[in-house]
Protein backbone atom coordinates (compact mmCIF):
# COMPACT_ATOMS: atom_id res chain seq x y z
CA UNK A 1 0.00 0.00 0.00
CA UNK A 2 1.01 4.10 0.22
CA UNK A 3 -0.09 6.48 1.95
CA UNK A 4 -2.42 9.04 0.53
CA UNK A 5 -3.20 12.71 1.38
CA UNK A 6 -5.59 11.93 3.87
CA UNK A 7 -3.11 9.22 6.06
CA UNK A 8 -5.14 6.49 4.54
CA UNK A 9 -3.10 3.54 3.11
CA UNK A 10 -4.12 2.82 -0.64
CA UNK A 11 -3.77 -0.43 -2.41
CA UNK A 12 -1.07 0.38 -4.94
CA UNK A 13 -1.88 -2.26 -8.39
CA UNK A 14 1.07 -3.33 -10.02
CA UNK A 15 0.56 -5.08 -13.56
CA UNK A 16 2.89 -8.09 -13.48
CA UNK A 17 2.42 -8.91 -17.47
CA UNK A 18 2.50 -6.15 -19.30
CA UNK A 19 3.85 -6.71 -23.05
CA UNK A 20 4.99 -3.82 -25.04
CA UNK A 21 6.52 -3.23 -28.53
CA UNK A 22 4.38 -4.81 -31.70
CA UNK A 23 3.67 -8.27 -32.18
CA UNK A 24 1.53 -10.38 -34.37
CA UNK A 25 -1.29 -10.74 -35.03
CA UNK A 26 -2.38 -7.61 -33.93
CA UNK A 27 -5.55 -7.58 -32.23
CA UNK A 28 -6.73 -3.21 -32.24
CA UNK A 29 -8.11 -3.66 -28.92
CA UNK A 30 -4.82 -4.50 -27.54
CA UNK A 31 -2.26 -1.18 -27.48
CA UNK A 32 1.28 -1.93 -27.80
CA UNK A 33 2.66 1.65 -27.53
CA UNK A 34 3.82 2.46 -23.93
CA UNK A 35 1.62 5.90 -24.18
CA UNK A 36 -1.28 3.67 -25.39
CA UNK A 37 -0.51 1.10 -22.27
CA UNK A 38 -0.02 4.26 -19.94
CA UNK A 39 -4.02 5.31 -20.46
CA UNK A 40 -5.27 2.38 -19.65
CA UNK A 41 -3.63 2.06 -16.28
CA UNK A 42 -4.56 5.49 -15.57
CA UNK A 43 -7.87 4.15 -16.41
CA UNK A 44 -8.20 1.09 -14.46
CA UNK A 45 -5.75 2.65 -11.46
CA UNK A 46 -2.34 1.05 -12.00
CA UNK A 47 0.38 2.61 -10.94
CA UNK A 48 3.36 0.42 -12.46
CA UNK A 49 3.65 -2.71 -14.23
CA UNK A 50 6.56 -5.05 -15.15
CA UNK A 51 7.25 -4.79 -18.67
CA UNK A 52 8.18 -7.85 -21.17
CA UNK A 53 8.56 -6.87 -25.06
CA UNK A 54 5.97 -8.46 -27.23
CA UNK A 55 8.65 -10.10 -29.72
CA UNK A 56 8.68 -13.40 -27.52
CA UNK A 57 5.54 -14.33 -28.91
CA UNK A 58 6.80 -14.51 -32.43
CA UNK A 59 10.46 -13.76 -32.47
CA UNK A 60 12.42 -14.90 -29.10
CA UNK A 61 15.28 -13.52 -29.46
CA UNK A 62 16.39 -12.86 -26.28
CA UNK A 63 17.89 -9.28 -27.25
CA UNK A 64 14.93 -8.23 -29.02
CA UNK A 65 12.22 -8.28 -26.34
CA UNK A 66 14.45 -7.15 -23.58
CA UNK A 67 15.13 -3.91 -26.16
CA UNK A 68 11.36 -3.58 -25.79
CA UNK A 69 11.39 -4.04 -22.00
CA UNK A 70 14.03 -1.58 -21.85
CA UNK A 71 12.59 1.11 -24.29
CA UNK A 72 9.38 1.11 -22.51
CA UNK A 73 10.95 1.98 -18.93
CA UNK A 74 13.04 5.11 -20.66
CA UNK A 75 9.42 6.23 -21.73
CA UNK A 76 8.41 6.07 -18.68
CA UNK A 77 9.63 5.00 -14.88
CA UNK A 78 5.80 3.11 -14.46
CA UNK A 79 7.18 0.66 -16.65
CA UNK A 80 9.56 -1.84 -14.85
CA UNK A 81 11.70 -3.95 -17.38
CA UNK A 82 11.36 -7.97 -16.72
CA UNK A 83 13.68 -9.56 -19.32
CA UNK A 84 13.88 -12.60 -20.73
CA UNK A 85 16.65 -15.03 -20.15
CA UNK A 86 17.26 -18.34 -21.98
CA UNK A 87 19.91 -20.98 -20.97
CA UNK A 88 23.40 -20.81 -22.62
CA UNK A 89 22.66 -23.42 -25.15
CA UNK A 90 24.76 -22.05 -27.79
CA UNK A 91 26.75 -19.84 -25.62
CA UNK A 92 29.40 -20.92 -22.53
CA UNK A 93 28.10 -21.04 -19.68
CA UNK A 94 29.28 -17.34 -18.36
CA UNK A 95 26.57 -16.18 -21.05
CA UNK A 96 24.50 -16.90 -17.95
CA UNK A 97 26.11 -14.33 -15.55
CA UNK A 98 26.46 -11.73 -19.03
CA UNK A 99 22.08 -11.66 -18.73
CA UNK A 100 21.59 -11.15 -15.31
CA UNK A 101 24.76 -7.95 -16.04
CA UNK A 102 22.63 -6.90 -18.29
CA UNK A 103 19.62 -7.01 -16.34
CA UNK A 104 21.19 -4.63 -13.73
CA UNK A 105 22.28 -1.98 -16.30
CA UNK A 106 18.70 -1.89 -17.73
CA UNK A 107 17.10 -1.95 -13.80
CA UNK A 108 15.24 -4.79 -14.67
CA UNK A 109 13.36 -6.23 -11.53
CA UNK A 110 11.77 -9.58 -12.92
CA UNK A 111 12.53 -12.67 -15.24
CA UNK A 112 9.91 -14.17 -17.74
CA UNK A 113 10.64 -17.42 -17.86
CA UNK A 114 9.83 -19.43 -21.73
CA UNK A 115 10.30 -23.04 -21.94
CA UNK A 116 10.85 -24.31 -24.83
CA UNK A 117 8.72 -26.22 -26.96
CA UNK A 118 4.77 -26.40 -27.92
CA UNK A 119 2.64 -26.11 -24.26
CA UNK A 120 1.77 -29.60 -24.45
CA UNK A 121 5.57 -30.78 -24.74
CA UNK A 122 6.77 -28.11 -22.20
CA UNK A 123 8.49 -29.36 -19.23
CA UNK A 124 11.58 -28.40 -17.00
CA UNK A 125 14.82 -29.50 -17.13
CA UNK A 126 17.10 -28.90 -13.84
CA UNK A 127 20.07 -29.51 -16.49
CA UNK A 128 18.99 -27.68 -19.24
CA UNK A 129 17.82 -24.14 -16.93
CA UNK A 130 18.48 -24.60 -13.38
CA UNK A 131 21.54 -22.56 -13.46
CA UNK A 132 19.29 -19.66 -14.47
CA UNK A 133 16.89 -20.49 -12.13
CA UNK A 134 19.79 -21.06 -9.24
CA UNK A 135 20.90 -17.51 -10.66
CA UNK A 136 17.38 -15.82 -9.85
CA UNK A 137 16.88 -17.43 -6.48
CA UNK A 138 20.34 -16.23 -5.36
CA UNK A 139 19.45 -12.12 -6.62
CA UNK A 140 15.79 -12.82 -5.34
CA UNK A 141 14.82 -11.88 -8.77
CA UNK A 142 10.87 -12.61 -9.02
CA UNK A 143 10.01 -15.34 -12.33
CA UNK A 144 7.20 -14.47 -14.23
CA UNK A 145 6.46 -17.87 -15.65
CA UNK A 146 2.81 -18.35 -17.68
CA UNK A 147 1.09 -21.67 -17.00
CA UNK A 148 -1.62 -21.85 -19.38
CA UNK A 149 -1.77 -25.29 -20.81
CA UNK A 150 1.24 -26.67 -18.74
CA UNK A 151 0.97 -29.84 -16.17
CA UNK A 152 0.41 -27.63 -12.71
CA UNK A 153 3.14 -30.76 -11.45
CA UNK A 154 6.12 -28.42 -13.65
CA UNK A 155 4.96 -25.75 -11.31
CA UNK A 156 5.42 -27.92 -8.11
CA UNK A 157 9.11 -28.66 -9.26
CA UNK A 158 10.26 -25.83 -9.56
CA UNK A 159 9.25 -24.63 -6.12
CA UNK A 160 10.32 -28.05 -4.92
CA UNK A 161 13.97 -27.26 -6.29
CA UNK A 162 14.03 -23.99 -6.20
CA UNK A 163 12.56 -23.06 -2.68
CA UNK A 164 13.86 -19.55 -2.73
CA UNK A 165 12.58 -18.85 -6.14
CA UNK A 166 10.02 -16.04 -5.93
CA UNK A 167 7.80 -17.75 -8.86
CA UNK A 168 4.81 -15.75 -10.17
CA UNK A 169 2.43 -18.01 -12.14
CA UNK A 170 0.53 -16.25 -14.83
CA UNK A 171 -2.07 -17.26 -17.22
CA UNK A 172 -3.81 -20.02 -14.53
CA UNK A 173 -7.23 -20.42 -15.82
CA UNK A 174 -10.17 -19.62 -12.64
CA UNK A 175 -10.95 -23.61 -12.51
CA UNK A 176 -7.72 -24.70 -11.84
CA UNK A 177 -7.63 -23.10 -8.50
CA UNK A 178 -9.02 -26.52 -6.83
CA UNK A 179 -5.20 -27.56 -8.00
CA UNK A 180 -3.23 -24.03 -7.06
CA UNK A 181 -4.49 -23.96 -3.60
CA UNK A 182 -2.42 -26.62 -2.06
CA UNK A 183 0.79 -25.92 -4.15
CA UNK A 184 0.77 -21.97 -3.07
CA UNK A 185 0.21 -24.10 0.82
CA UNK A 186 3.06 -26.04 -0.07
CA UNK A 187 5.18 -23.05 -1.41
CA UNK A 188 5.74 -20.15 0.73
CA UNK A 189 7.38 -18.20 -2.39
CA UNK A 190 5.21 -18.96 -5.33
CA UNK A 191 2.15 -16.10 -6.36
CA UNK A 192 -0.62 -16.29 -8.65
Amino acid sequence: GRKQGNGNMAMEIIDCLCGVGPWTPKDPLLPTAPADILKIMDHVGISRALAYGNHVQIFPSRESVNRQATEAARFSDRFIPAFIVMPATYYPPADVTLQFDAMRKAGAKAVGLKLPGPPHLRGYWRWYIGDLLQGCAARRLPVLFHAEDTDPAVVHTLCADFPELRLIVTGAGYGQDEIYYPLLRLHPNLRL
